[in-house]
This record gives structure tokens, sequence and C-alpha cells, in this order.
């Protein structure tokens, strides 16, 4: 038993890296990049930790809401891989393992060491680090708390995705997204109430992601409080884990990334919805591969998996300025969604493109100039989607807040942020021809290029933004430099993204 489970992990982690651990070359840039987001995240925790002596603010206040929001974001991953099905399957594990003599629950602990290794790995030395930055130098005596709670919080979410993926086979699908969605909504609502200042009823007390909070900011029977929860999930694991589920699973990429809203379609029967997304109204080539590329972009599924991540993302950024110790929470946490966060969304696209759409392009060689207008109509998609989902997304938050009002400096920097997204995500997913594991590191090139670069060449428009009064009172000549800036900078960026596509697409 413990032989095949190790065998199960061993060949996961394999497939898990793909054709990357081929090559030595590969694991060390792949290695680079996961040092570098490390970086990023000291450099965050020090920026943090000055503005907080700076403000005057101790290391407990913000210890306790930095732990509320990573404790919620953790679970919240869990239910929401649940509601997809909660196991992290392979193709190739649907062919050979499913169809095999090995047991239901022994596959399924094999899922549960490889979910473990997997989120401890993207999970465990960020906060870590975080942690050490905030608290040094008794860093050792919250790490010794922390690395605990996050583990039993980590193992709590695997369960969770795992209970709710294995129940769809005995409740049925339709339940399971009923209670996983209203998970969703428990787990949540510290950080709802976080975000609307209001402190957390006694009601909320039991709650994880308030226990963990505690017990990291100070020694207390909190972790015991956390055991029941544990031991629930394990009991109601163990129970479930008898039963031959192998015929709900499916690929997890797929599910994730690839599965749109099932009454998706009626919403495209609605009337003057057709002429937008209709094919037959296509006046040229172009039109029509714009038409095409939107109609795929707005039915697929990663596109909404990225509307549920910014939204979560940005209801988790409301804690910002209470971690640093700033009063008027709009202007960072507006800022700071608009330069982090709208990359993320042409990004996801862009994998899911790279995964189904890629072995399909080399029909599209075979037409004159199509490579050229195949790129231009992906480009353009991205960049509709994601620029009318950043303004909602800003309009939104300006209106949660009443303090901050509009700035047209702010329209900039989202035409600026989705257009330099957009293009980045399309010419990265063209150059890297290697499709990306689900969930993998190579995966992570995909985000992080696009999302370093988008902020890189924004960086003029931030630096207006974070001055005053030129952020709230800018000119006429400077807001038309700044357009001046954008349109030049997307016009090279667009004349290399075309290029590329010529070269590299079909090939």
């Amino acid at each position: 038993m413990t032989g095949t489970i190790l065998l199960l992990v061993t060949v996961k982690l394999k497939q898990y890296l793909g054709q990357l651990r081929r090559s030595p070359r590969n694991l060390l840039s792949l290695a680079a990049v996961y040092l570098a987001w490390l970086f990023v995240i000291g450099l965050v925790s020090l920026m943090i930790r000055l503005t907080g002596i700076l403000s005057g603010a101790g290391p407990r206040g913000f210890l306790g809401i930095l732990s509320e929001v990573t404790v919620t974001a953790i679970l919240a991953v869990g239910i929401f891989l649940g509601v997809k099905g909660g196991i992290t399957a392979f193709p190739y594990e649907i062919d050979y393992v499913l169809t095999s003599s090995v047991r239901p629950r022994i596959y399924l602990l094999a899922d549960l060491l490889f979910q473990l290794f997997l989120l401890g790995f993207f999970i465990i030395p960020p906060t870590s680090l975080m942690l050490t930055v905030l608290t040094h130098p008794l860093h050792l005596d919250y790490l010794g708390r922390a690395i605990p709670l996050y583990i039993s919080t980590i193992l709590m979410s695997i369960l969770l995705s795992h209970v709710l993926g294995v129940s769809r086979g005995r409740i049925g699908e339709r339940w399971v997204r009923l209670i996983g969605w209203t998970l969703m909504a428990v787990v949540s609502a510290p950080l709802v109430l976080l975000a609307l200042r209001i402190k957390p009823p006694a009601l909320l007390s039991p709650h994880p992601a308030l226990l963990v909070s505690s017990a990291i900011e100070a020694p207390s029977a909190a972790l015991f409080w956390i055991l029941p929860y544990l031991a629930l999930l394990g009991l109601t694991y163990l129970h479930l884990s008898k039963s031959n589920f192998y015929s709900s699973v499916s690929p997890i990429l797929f599910s994730v990334l690839m599965e749109p809203p099932s009454r998706l379609s009626r919403y495209f029967k609605i009337p003057g919805v057709g002429r937008v997304f209709g094919l037959g109204s296509a006046r040229s080539y172009f039109s029509l591969m714009y038409r095409l590329h939107l109609v795929r972009v707005v039915r697929e599924g990663s596109l909404w998996t990225g509307v549920v991540v910014l939204l979560f993302l940005t209801l988790a950024n409301t804690a910002l300025p209470r971690l640093i110790g700033v009063a008027q929470f709009p202007e960072v946490a507006e800022l700071t969604m608009i330069a982090l966060y709208i990359p993320l969304l042409p990004a996801l696209l862009s994998i899911n493109w790279s995964i189904s759409e890629r072995p399909n392009t080399w029909v599209i060689s075979l037409s004159q100039r199509g490579e050229r207008y195949y790129v231009s109509g992906l480009f353009l998609a991205y960049f509709t989607v994601t620029l009318l989902f950043s303004i909602l997304l800003y309009g939104l938050v300006s209106i949660g807040s009443s303090e901050a009002p509009f700035l047209l400096v702010d329209l900039v920097l989202l035409l600026a942020m989705s257009c330099f997204g957009s293009t980045l995500s399309v010419l990265v997913s063209l150059v890297m021809r290697l499709a990306p594991s689900p969930f993998s590191l190579g995966s992570l090139l995909y985000i992080l290029i696009p999302l370093t670069g988008s902020i890189l060449l924004s960086l003029p428009i931030l630096v207006v933004r974070l001055f005053e009064p030129l952020a709230s009172s800018p000119t006429a000549a400077l807001m038309a430099n700044m357009v001046a800036y954008v349109g030049v900078s997307a016009a090279v960026l667009y004349k290399v993204l075309t290029a590329a596509g010529a070269r590299y697409l079909g090939g």
C-alpha cells in the first residue's frame, strides 16, 4: 500500500514537471523564477515593515490581518477546486491509473500527498519569509506557531477539496456546487467584514481564519480548536474514500480552466447580443478572427476562473492599508488592484489558448497573411475583455468606497495595463512553444512575464499616479503625453507581436 502510494506520487511529480525535468537549464530557469518571486515577497514585506514602523503600528496588528487573508485564501482555493472536481487528475491517470486495479482510497491518498507538497511549496516558503521579515528578531517564536497552523490549514483545504469532489458521485454535482459556494461565502465572511471595517461577531469566533489569527498573534489554545475541524473532515474523508468515485473524476486542468458555466449559452440569445458575437456579420477576415476569439474567450472556463480570482484578490487587497497603517483604503487598494491584478486575466487566457488552441493553428498558416490576422484578433479579444472587466472592477471598488473619486490618471493606467498585459500574454504564449502543465512552475512564466512587463512599461503612469497634485489634477498636456506614450508603446509591441505571430504560429 505504501509503495503504491509513493509510486503514484512520484509519477504525478514527474508528470507535473513534464518536459521541463529533461533539461537542467529549464529547471534552473524555473528555480530562478521561484527565487525571484521570493525576492519580491521579501521586498514587499520589508516595505510593509518599514511603513509599519513609520506609522507606529506594531507587528501583531497586521500579522493578525495577514493571517486572516492567508487562511481564507488557502481554504477558498480548496473549496473552489472541490467544486470543480477536487482531484488533481492528469489525463494519463484517467487512461491508465483509474482503469487499473489501484483502489480508489489509495489513489485519493496519493493525490492528497501530491497536493500537500504542491500547496506547501507555493505557500509555506513565501509566508515564512514574510513572517520572518515582519517579526524579526522574534521571528523564531512566530514561525514556531505559524508553520504548524498553516500546514493544518493546507491539510483542511485539501480534505475539503477531496470531500466535495468525491461527493459528486453521491449527492450530485448540483448539490456539491450549492454546498461549495455556501462554504465559500462562510469562509470569505471575515474578509468581507475586514473590507467593510466591521468587527466580526461572536458567532464567527470559531472560524478557522480567526482562530489561526489569534494563535499567531499570541500563544493560545486556538490550535486545539483546529483539531475538531481536521477530525471531522478526516472521518468524512475516510468514509467517502471507500466508494468508487472514478467515474466522476475529470482532468483538473479542463474542469478549472476550460469548463464554462453550464447555462452560459442562454445569455447569447438576448436580442442584440448576436450582433456582437455573431460570426455571420463579420465584414472582413480580421473581423472574423476577432469575433471567433471573442466568442471563444467569453465561452471558455478560464475567463470565469480569472474573474473569480480577481474578485477575491481585490477583496483581499482591501486589508493592505490596515497592514501598513494607512487610514484611507481606496487610494492604495485601487492602485494596487490596477497595477498588479489586471494582467492576470489575459495571462490565464493565454495558458488556456496554449493548451487547447495552439495545436490547431497550422490551419491558419494555409491562408494568406492568416497568422497576422489571427494574432491581431487574439490580442484585440484579450484587450476588449480585460479593459471592460477592469473598468467594471474599478468602478465597483470606487462606488464601494465613497472617499475616492474617479481619477483620469487611473483610467489611463487601466488602459495601459490592459493593453500591455494582453500584448505580452499573447507574445509569451507564442514564443513558449511548450504548453504548461496544470498548476506547474512553467505556468508561472505565463503569468509573471506579462505581470512584470506590464508594470515596468506602465512605470511613467504609475509615477504620475503616486504624486499629488498630478494624480488628482493632471494638466491637459500631461494627459496627452501619457496617452501618447501608451499609444506609441502599444504600437511598438503590436509590431513585435505580429512579427512573432508570422514566425512562430503554425510551426
